[in-house]
């Protein structure tokens, strides 16, 4: 019985600025994602039903890599094409385990990356002829952040999520810490107190923009976690960082240092200092 395996990359928001919002409420960005080094791994293998285990982090409410799955096999069992691909008595099941490791509701994208790694090994393990756009489709319809997750380098990425560049390939390294205080953000209570939105981006240079940019949400998430704001004091007291600022919809904060010996150094003062907080060193490629 085959069985198959793939890490799933954390993403981070260099910078995220809102620009608008559609009709039916989801609201537009521009945001340079870039794939961390913490992942969580995903194994698929063949059964006769579909059904999802997690090791680690507990998932309140839906899996959406269940949720996923059952999107891949409604794509196939709708398009007659695939259909015929089948013997008449193929049963699409599969026994998914995530080992999770990436925080739940951090701003990190976690479960958009399981679903993008369970699509990808469905595809391989169920033997499904699908091109990128209907595979970018269906992940979308599972999160904002799972059309990115599909992919493995950083992009310029702008409509809700599911408009990306072509993969940035600048040749640039970024050392990171991060800190994630223990809690659970979910997106659609930030999203949904955003009041005014940013003017359009000047693409010419994404590299400058990661030091001059901002995260538009990130004034919401301290006002309604006021604690957070000894996180961002915590990172900002560090010494030669370059940038402070949260992830996503939070509450996971990161730093960027020059280098990775002097990430390390306040990796290791920070875990001292805060010995409940999920802190650690990461590196981004852009």
């Amino acid at each position: 019985m085959q069985i198959l395996q793939r890490s799933a990359h954390a993403k981070i928001n260099l910078f995220l600025h809102i620009v608008g919002q559609r009709g039916d409420s989801y609201h537009l960005l521009e945001s340079l994602f870039a794939r961390l080094k913490v992942h969580d791994t995903v194994t698929v293998q063949q059964y006769n039903e579909l059904i999802c285990n997690t090791i680690g982090h507990a998932i309140n409410g839906t899996n959406i890599a269940i949720r996923a799955a059952e999107k891949l096999k409604d794509f196939v069992n709708l398009d007659l094409s695939q259909k015929l691909a089948f013997p008449s008595n193929t049963i699409l099941g599969a026994n998914i385990t995530i080992n999770k490791r990436i925080p739940i509701g951090a701003g990190l994208g976690g479960g958009s990356a399981d679903a993008a790694a369970v699509l990808k090994l469905l595809v391989k393990i169920w033997n499904i002829k699908i091109n990128k756009k209907d595979l970018s489709e269906i992940a979308l319809s599972i999160g904002a952040d799972a059309p990115f997750c599909l992919q493995d380098k950083a992009a310029f990425v702008t409509g809700i999520g599911e408009k990306i560049s072509e993969p940035l390939e600048l040749g640039r390294k970024l050392d990171l810490v991060l800190i994630n205080p223990g809690y659970e953000i979910l997106a659609k209570d930030i999203y949904c107190l955003v009041k005014k939105y940013s003017p359009l981006l000047d693409r010419e240079n994404l590299y400058e923009l990661i030091f001059k940019g901002r995260n538009d949400l990130e004034e919401i998430a301290l006002e309604m976690c006021k604690d957070l704001i000894e996180v961002k004091t915590a990172l900002r007291e560090q010494k030669n960082v370059r940038v402070v600022r949260m992830s996503g919809s939070g509450p996971t904060y990161f730093a960027i240092f020059d280098n990775a010996n002097l990430a390390e150094l306040a990796k290791n003062n920070l875990i001292k200092e805060h010995p409940n907080w999920l802190i650690w060193q990461d590196r981004v490629w852009i």
